[in-house]
């Protein structure tokens, strides 16, 4: 292998030179336990500045790091970067020790076997720490990944010399193929360093007993059944009214990739075989994929090849995926004429959605909720599809939020993009579970809210009157919700007689409706956060588990009629809402937890939404229509008023056009809108003209034009508030039949909705005139 200390040695050495060189190789005689600042050791202060980096460092598994501190042992690992140098491919390591001293030294790696006319069986790696080579080679001794101890030339444990603090630890080696090291362990102690294989084994167990079953004509048929299609089992999501985007709960595994460093011009020949299983073979740029991605199918004999014409410069990535999502199997690899080979390399079918689309601007693609460590790939539409896009621990300078192992791509691609995959960043967790997100757009809501970074504003659902903010923490979509004071309660729509009672589902909200509690209830565990700005409640945002939605990637909501958003936990504090200052958590038996909610799939909550549980035939929207005599009887006293519905028109079109300005596009609470001076000017006419306004409200109560939703909404609380004075008590008779008779003959559940109480109260009213 290359000296890296003393290359360039042929060229004239001054004096001065010389003597650094026999100072290095003094020190390097020695142990390497003294080092010379001014050598290429890297000094404190760059090693400071490495280790002070967060997951925003241009790295390698940074935050597979963070969330796995005791990965490596004695020591605690930063970050871990890739180069290419001088046609040295590195892995280079900096980690942090409490104590100087001599440590033994472990490394998950998975070494290809030699081309057979080479002088060893298995890649050596040189060895530099601090910027100093160590004397004897990091040598493999078998194939495949697995725990690789570093030993002397006796074979017995060796140790290195690592000071106290920050330290780099670099593995260097001759070719194109980048060291296939995950993470490395250190200890004082050398059982210490020991990693342990167990999971792995697990998983390649599993992954033998799965293969098996990889028979033509059995469930993991393994038949292409057409162009343009990922997979006959890849997941294509139905469609959801309710969100603008698709998701799926599910797990994802392992499957092999490697990297390889190309220089401009370079050719490459990659090949893959495994009799009997349909598989992939994948080779894209890692750094712009878009532009150079390859992909080639395994033919009747399991193999598959791809011949490179020259490329330009950069990091290339060698992926194998299973064509078929329930697949496993075992795959074969050579790169470049065999140089280098992998066998019995582990292969799996990616976590995948399907679903066709042509990028022709923005989206997000996520993970969110996730146990495990995903990478996540976009594939576009070109059979058998072909990676352009790829992110592991997303980070962006556009936003605040530490998405941590989670992945993510933002990207406009104007092609057509036909699924994304998840599969397991590391062979040592090769299992996890997560949500994957897909094609969701950006949020607009930002103007609104100045602590609401772009990068964060994701839209779940676009814009609309339907719903507002607490309506949606409660799990529905069909109405506006507003907790109810003792000043507003009385002839009011509403039958929860406050916020706790609305959410303790006191009445039920709907049958199978979560039921949450603030007793205890904090940002540790709280689905629901209700907002208050100068004491008084402005909003309601909501996360996962609740209601049994997804809630993307922390928290979402629904502010007033604008776009409902997945944003952070505090992104929406300032002027329109405040801060967060009242948690409510599902209470025990109603749902799962939020630490828990990553490993428990939806096929298996204790609940059903809204929507859900309305389409089973739970719960019913009781239906409340006028009679043709009551229509009459609206038609004709309309005609008999002295001057029509004309003046009441236009103040209801006065008050409309100001609560649709955008300086109320975040309110939520429907008596803000009531509180308006365009909105008490109707009010206190709608009083004097009292049966005006029932005939008038009638009209906008009962159309049926859905895109007068936002109107109607509104339009039930105002009704109520101009009602309440003379016919309350109508109002309240309603609701209290309702809670004597909540069910149907055939014992389904009737929701509470302010539309069907609202209806009922025009409808008693007018049986009075």
């Amino acid at each position: 292998m290359r000296n890296t200390v003393l290359k360039n040695k042929q060229k004239p050495l001054s004096r001065i030179v010389i003597l650094l060189a026999v100072f290095i190789l003094y020190n390097v005689l020695n142990g390497c336990k003294k080092l010379d600042p001014t050598s290429l050791e890297t000094t404190e202060d760059q090693l400071a500045s490495v280790g002070k980096e967060n997951a925003r460092i241009s790295g390698v598994g940074t935050s597979f790091f963070q969330k796995n501190k005791s990965l490596g042992g004695d020591a605690t690992i930063l970050n871990a970067k890739e180069a290419n140098n001088d046609s040295l491919s590195q892995k280079v390591f900096t980690i942090e020790v409490p104590s100087e001293g001599d440590y033994y030294l472990n490394a998950w790696i998975n070494s290809p076997e030699l081309a057979p006319e080479s002088k060893e069986n298995f890649l050596s790696y040189d060895l530099i720490v601090n910027g100093v080579k160590i004397p004897s080679q990091f040598k493999v001794k078998k194939s495949g990944w697995h725990s690789a101890p570093y030993l002397n030339d006796s074979g017995e444990k060796n140790t290195i010399h690592l000071k106290q603090g920050l330290n780099e630890l670099n593995f260097s080696c001759n070719g194109i193929l980048s060291p296939n090291i995950d993470f490395v362990r250190l200890g004082k102690d050398k059982f210490k360093s020991d990693i342990k294989e167990d999971d792995y084994l697990t998983y390649i167990n599993d992954l033998k007993q799965k293969s098996l079953s990889n028979k033509p004509g059995s469930t993991g048929d393994t038949t292409i059944s057409g162009k343009n299609k990922m997979s006959t089992l890849a997941v294509e999501p139905a469609s959801d009214p309710l969100n603008d985007y698709n998701a799926v709960d599910g797990s994802f595994n392992y499957t092999f990739y490697t990297r390889v460093n190309m220089n401009s011009g370079s050719r490459i020949t990659l090949s893959s075989t495994a009799p009997g299983f349909n598989h992939v073979l994948e080779f894209f740029s890692a750094n712009n994929p878009q532009v150079s991605t390859y992909a080639s199918v395994s033919n009747s004999s399991g193999y598959a090849s791809i011949t490179m014409p020259a490329i330009s410069a950069g990091q290339y990535i060698v992926r194998v995926r299973s064509y078929n999502q329930a697949q496993t199997g075992f795959v074969n690899i050579n790169i470049n004429n065999g140089q280098y080979r992998f066998n019995d390399c582990p292969v799996s079918g990616p976590l995948t959605i399907s679903s066709s689309h042509y990028s022709n601007q923005e989206y997000n693609y996520f993970t969110a909720n996730t146990y495990g460590d995903p990478i996540l790939y976009i594939v576009n539409q070109s059979y058998p599809g072909k990676i352009v896009a790829y992110n592991d621990d997303y980070w962006n300078s556009g936003d605040s939020f530490y998405w941590g192992l989670n992945s993510r791509v933002k990207k406009q691609f104007n092609q057509y993009i036909l699924a994304a995959q998840v599969s397991s960043y590391s062979s040592y967790s090769p299992n996890g579970y997560t949500t994957l997100y897909y094609k969701a757009k950006n949020s607009n809501i930002m103007g609104w809210f100045p602590n609401l970074q772009a990068g964060d504003a994701i839209m779940s659902s676009p814009e609309t009157g339907n719903y507002n903010c607490t309506a949606w923490a409660g799990g529905f979509t069909s109405f506006w919700f507003w907790g109810s004071t003792p000043s507003y309660y009385y002839g009011d729509p509403q039958v929860w007689q406050s916020w706790d009672d609305y959410f303790r589902n006191n009445p039920e909200r709907y049958a199978g409706a979560m039921t949450y509690t603030p007793d205890g209830a904090d940002a540790t565990n709280g689905a629901v956060a209700m907002w208050a700005l100068n004491g008084t409640i402005t909003h309601g945002s909501v996360r996962r588990p609740g209601n049994w939605h997804l809630h993307g990637y922390d928290w979402e909501s629904k502010p007033g009629s604008l776009a409902r958003t997945f944003h952070p936990r505090d992104a929406l504090n300032g002027n329109s809402y405040g801060s967060i200052v009242k948690y409510y958590q599902p209470i025990n038996g109603t749902g799962f937890s939020v630490s828990s909610v990553s490993r428990t799939s939806s096929s298996s909550r204790k609940g059903i939404s809204f929507e859900e549980s309305v389409a089973k035939g739970l719960t019913v929207i009781e239906p409340v229509e006028l009679h043709e005599s009551e229509k009459s009887k609206i038609s004709s006293r309309q005609v008999k008023l002295p001057n029509g519905t004309r003046a009441i028109n236009s103040l209801y079109n006065n008050w409309m056009n100001t609560i649709q300005t955008g300086k109320f596009k975040t309110v939520s609470n429907p008596y803000k809108f009531i509180e308006t001076a365009e909105g008490q000017a109707l009010l206190t006419y709608s009083k004097k003209n009292l049966e005006e306004a029932v005939l008038y409200f009638s009209s906008i109560i009962f159309d049926t034009h859905k895109e007068k939703a936002f109107e109607q909404n509104i339009s039930y609380y105002m009704f109520c508030a101009i009602a309440q004075d003379e016919y309350g008590t109508i109002m309240e008779n309603i609701k209290s039949n309702w809670k004597k008779n909540k069910y149907t003959n055939d014992n389904k559940y009737i929701a509470p909705l302010p539309e069907t109480f609202t209806k009922k109260y025009i409808k008693g009213i007018l049986s009075k005139f």
